[in-house]
């Protein structure tokens, strides 16, 4: 197949574990971890939450071929698209089942792209065929095999509730408390007494603008950040 030309990155991430609990005072002095023991080290951000269940079967990026085998860690749903992309050249690949080490599926790659970003030739493997769910790792001949993944109805309900806990969590203006991963965070209500009005001609008086969120987990509130709520 010739070579063609690709406009803008193929984001198909490899696995990412940069995930962390926030601990006292992460996300600015009032937010509290309530856990006995076994605490993470200070100054991670809240913005993890809703990290945290996007690569729960993703081993260290550390380890080369698997970064060179860039999937969905996430998982695919049964009958969606399944695809993978690889920088080296490859012309097979099968999907192995794990534990096990059936081949649950063959095929062949297409491509090769030239990403203009990275500079890479960048080769793809469609799986979408395989829809029996469970959990899996791709494997290339003279590349090596990718972080596990799963296929699944189910591989996006972690995802999905990591990422509204910390929508509620990032709230500004009123107490929250909830409860991730068997670790408690919560915060007082904050930024009450915001808006004064003394640098645009305003005197002393102020404006309400409580409520919105903070800004990733930061104890900050950027003005876009307000007026996102409406």
């Amino acid at each position: 197949m010739g070579r063609q030309k690709l406009p803008g990155s193929p984001r198909l991430e490899g696995p990412t574990r940069d995930a962390a609990a926030t601990r006292d005072g992460a996300a600015g002095g009032d937010m509290r971890r309530h856990a006995p023991r076994h605490r993470p080290p200070r100054g991670t951000c809240l913005t993890v939450l809703a990290l945290l269940a996007l690569a729960p079967c993703a081993p260290s990026i550390a380890q080369t071929t698997a970064s060179r085998i860039r999937l969905d860690t996430v998982g695919y749903l049964p009958g969606h698209e399944k695809r993978a992309s690889g920088a080296a050249r490859f012309s097979e690949f099968k999907v192995i089942r794990e534990p096990g080490g059936a081949v649950a599926f063959r095929g062949e790659s297409a491509g090769p792209l030239h990403n203009e970003d990275t500079g890479e030739e960048i080769y793809f493997a469609d799986f979408s065929a395989l829809r029996e769910p469970g959990a899996y790792v791709l494997a290339v001949t003279g590349v090596g095999r990718s972080a596990p993944f799963r296929v699944g109805r189910d591989v996006y309900d972690a995802a999905f509730r990591s990422a509204f806990t910390a929508m509620y969590l990032w709230r500004c203006g009123s107490a929250v408390r909830a409860t991730h991963e068997g670790v408690t965070f919560s915060h007082a209500a904050c930024h009450l007494e915001d808006a004064r009005l003394d640098f645009v001609g305003g005197g002393r008086s102020r404006r309400d603008a409580a409520g919105g969120w903070h800004d990733a987990g930061d104890y900050n509130r950027p003005l876009a950040k307000v007026i996102s709520q409406g």
